[in-house]
């Protein structure tokens, strides 16, 4: 045989080569039905019963192999052949040519089939049924035409190209070591879907630790394989085991006998809680609840944590679940934690929780834990809670909450015992003096309720007001000196009230905060102290020595942090009295007194060691033989332009043997 149209190269070649070694039967000429040619073959059926095409086919040239026919071109003939197709039955005047005439020239025998001829797949539709043969013009120019094929074309996905195939129907069981044990594998099914196919429908499973997306691995299925009539798949228990515990999610892709691939469908979850379970949960515990199993609003300003004591088999991936009333919390992991792990119950919770209600409160307590999404548990307590509180109604919402300014509690003013100051000033000549305040009587008060005021942060303790209705508006109390001294001065010191319902009530509502302008106290800085001074109160030559330096009187000024700050300065004084008692009247050591000015800086703020010298000077004025050898010695300090110390005084004598300090 010569064909005129030869294959284009040598692959093409070797490819008819082998379609014909696969085709021995085709050197048996075979007898024609009605006369017609032995039907074609065609290349890419997924199907041979039903002539399903693969998927891929109907995006490649169709490939269409002729068998032998019976009256073969001899020396000088030649035949034309054509592939046609129809798409409305196998009824002749349906069919059309779908390939370009191919041209063989004679001779021809048997081995040289099957013929390869290349149709255009541009004519076979995306989706349907079809009838293919070929029709042939014969060496004596006669027109003959093939039996038929049957062929369908899918292009259509099992669910549809638009719809996301149903996530698969696994265990809802947490599957653990006995899970495992009893039933090997993971079976699961697949949801039913149109056009099912048993034993032709292939798929393919996917195992995620994370919710699944498209740049994940799906070239590695956990499993695969064709689909039963039950439509079962199943997970290998050796990969379940290779993983942690955890949430996994399982997908899958459908694939039907045409290759088909579906969208990759919805996903499953299962849980996984291998290896020892937790066991032994104890009650949780509420810290601040401990003794009288209350919790009050104080409790909530404070910070209430519930905590979880250790368990058996707890693992660092375990997560903690608390439930306060009805409210789940947001899960804490155990990590590296030490047991028993604190959680904070947001305040926001609290609040929720408690709600309107007055009075105790029943409030249950309790916790999970969670392996993987796992509970075990729950492990529950009640505590009581009592956030109630009177006066003035709080706003709803109350973002502040439990802050316990009430800004409709308004703020108390002050007024000094002269009375010739303004209010909320208190200035030199209201020392030593009592003050008095007022406050306007706030919403809904009732008799016997119960207002306690605060200077400078402090409980004024005796100052206590129980209210009575029949009292003027607004009402007016005493604040002792004594709690104004106690304070000392502040530009801005604060001052406030809290009411409560009873004397046993612990919840309070807290007035707005007035700053009171005080400076009525004359304040007298600590002492200084000497260093040296002997067993017998003395101060005495051995007082005044210090290894490698000269005589000295050594003074120590303390700690002034809360008195001043670095760039400031200090005064020394040093005016000793001639004569070690009182009895010896006030009269100085004639040439001894001194001063001396020091600067503060970020140490000398945290106390410092002063001398007293040089010794001739200062201090050996003292030994004035045999008029007086003693003194009392008297030394003070001030904040320049501030306030000063209190004269020190101490005993001191300066003879040793026969003379004054020996100076070495």
């Amino acid at each position: 045989m010569k064909a005129l149209r030869p294959p284009k190269n040598e692959a093409q070649a070797a490819n008819l080569a082998q379609r014909r070694a696969r085709k021995p039967h085709m050197q048996v000429l075979p007898d024609a039905a009605e006369n017609l040619l032995d039907k074609p073959e065609v290349l890419g059926i997924a199907d041979p019963v039903d002539g399903t095409l693969l998927r891929d086919t109907l995006h490649e040239p169709l490939q269409v192999d002729i068998p032998v026919f019976r009256h073969l071109p001899e020396e000088g003939d030649y035949v034309d052949i054509w592939v046609q197709l129809s798409s409305e039955g196998d009824i002749e005047d349906k069919y059309h040519d779908i390939s370009a005439g191919m041209t063989f020239a004679g001779p021809m025998e048997s081995g040289d089939f099957p013929l390869q001829i290349t149709a255009d797949n541009k004519k076979l539709p995306a989706n349907g049924k079809v009838w293919l043969r070929y029709r042939m013009r014969n060496a004596v120019g006669q027109p003959e035409e093939s039996v038929s094929v049957p062929l369908i074309c899918d292009s259509t996905p099992p669910w549809g190209l638009d719809i996301q195939p149903a996530a698969p129907l696994l265990p809802a069981t947490p599957i653990d070591d006995a899970y495992l044990a009893t039933h090997g594998d993971l079976l699961g099914t697949l949801p039913a879907f149109n056009d099912q196919e048993p034993d032709k429908d292939l798929y393919k499973i996917y195992y995620f630790n994370h919710w699944p997306d498209e740049h994940d691995d799906y070239t590695t299925p956990a499993h695969e394989g064709p689909l039963n009539a039950n439509r079962d798949i199943l997970l290998p228990k050796a990969l379940i085991e290779t993983h942690s515990d955890g949430q996994y999610y399982v997908v899958y892709y459908l694939f039907d006998k045409a290759g088909n691939k579906s969208r990759l469908s919805l996903a499953s979850t299962i849980h996984v809680t291998l290896g020892a379970l937790p066991e032994n949960l104890q009650d949780p515990e509420v810290p601040l609840a401990r003794g009288d199993n209350l919790l009050d609003l104080q409790d909530a300003i404070q910070g209430i944590t519930v905590e979880i004591p250790y368990y058996d088999n707890a693992r660092a991936t375990d997560h903690l679940q608390v439930t306060w009333g009805g409210t789940t919390l947001i899960s804490e992991p155990v990590g590296g934690k030490q047991f028993p792990i604190s959680i904070i119950v947001p305040k926001s919770v609290l609040r929720l929780e408690y709600g309107n209600f007055t009075g105790l409160k029943d409030t249950p307590v309790s916790y999970q834990v969670l392996r993987g999404d796992v509970p075990f548990g729950p492990k529950s307590i009640n505590v009581d809670v009592d956030f109630s509180v009177i006066g003035p109604v709080r706003p709803d919402p109350d973002p502040d909450w439990p802050d316990p300014i009430n800004a409709e509690l308004l703020a108390p003013d002050v007024t000094g015992g002269s009375g010739n100051n303004p209010i909320n000033i208190l200035r030199r000549d209201d020392g030593n003096l009592d003050a008095t305040f007022t406050f306007p009587r706030y919403a809904n008060a009732a008799d016997g309720q119960v207002v306690d005021f605060y200077w400078n942060g402090e409980l004024a303790e005796d100052v206590r007001y129980t209210v009575n209705l029949s009292d003027p508006d607004p009402i007016t109390v005493t604040l002792p000196w004594k709690y104004i001294e106690a304070a000392g001065n502040h530009p801005q010191l604060p001052f406030y009230y809290t009411i409560r319902a009873s004397v046993d009530a612990t919840n309070v509502q807290q007035s707005v905060v007035q700053f009171v302008d005080a400076d009525a106290v004359t304040k007298i800085l600590p002492l200084p102290a000497y260093e040296g001074i002997n067993s017998s109160n003395w101060l005495v030559c051995a007082s005044l020595r210090e290894a490698g330096k000269a005589l000295a009187l050594r003074v120590t000024i303390p700690d002034l942090t809360d008195e001043t700050h670095p760039g400031s300065q200090v005064r020394v004084y040093w005016d000793p009295y001639i004569g070690s008692s009182d009895s010896n009247g006030s009269d100085p050591v004639p040439g001894a007194k001194a001063e001396w000015t020091i600067d503060i800086d970020a140490n000398t703020i945290k106390g410092f060691t002063h001398r007293i010298e040089p010794y001739d000077e200062r201090l050996l004025p003292i030994y004035d033989w045999p008029n007086s050898t003693r003194a009392r010695a008297r030394v003070r300090y001030e904040i320049v332009g501030g306030p000063s110390s209190e004269w020190a005084v101490q005993r001191i004598s300066l003879g040793e043997g026969n003379d004054s300090c020996v100076v070495s």
